[in-house]
């Protein structure tokens, strides 16, 4: 009687194992900007409230992503993400990808600016939605 339940123990450890194993992250596959990618989205990321052009702190990131968003009680899967040092914004941007995406799901592009210190600057506040097609995507950031 005791063999049978050690083998049972066994097996159901083993079941349990193979269980958590967990298949690669599908945003691992598309976190690295592609080059020569099939698929472009370009726009311009601007300050709301601000007319004229702005200078950014020495040492300033812009950072541009376009998500997955379909989820609502799970993190977004990035598709995309381009960062720029440019110093002077409106900033026009371009985000590559190789990755065929889903009518049915749904699409974002953010941005932020974040200082050479890692301070979090100007961020965009509202959904900006993407749809597969879409050629020109402007960004608007607002002050943190």
């Amino acid at each position: 009687m005791q063999p049978r339940i050690i083998i049972a123990a066994v097996l159901a450890s083993a079941l349990l194992a193979g269980g958590c194993a967990s298949d690669p992250d599908p945003a691992d596959a598309t976190s690295t900007i592609e080059v020569e990618g099939r698929h472009v989205l370009s726009g311009r990321v601007v300050i709301r409230d601000l007319d004229d052009r702005r200078e950014l702190p020495t040492g300033a990131r812009v950072l541009i992503r376009l998500d997955d968003v379909s989820l609502a009680d799970a993190a977004s899967v990035m598709v995309a993400e381009a960062t720029s040092t440019s110093l002077t914004l409106p900033l026009t941007y371009e985000l590559r990808w190789d990755t065929e995406l889903d009518t049915s799901r749904a699409y974002s592009v953010s941005a932020e600016v974040v200082s050479a210190e890692g301070e979090l600057l100007f961020v965009s506040d509202t959904v900006h939605p993407y749809e597969p097609g879409d050629e020109d995507i402007t960004v608007e950031l607002v002050a943190v």
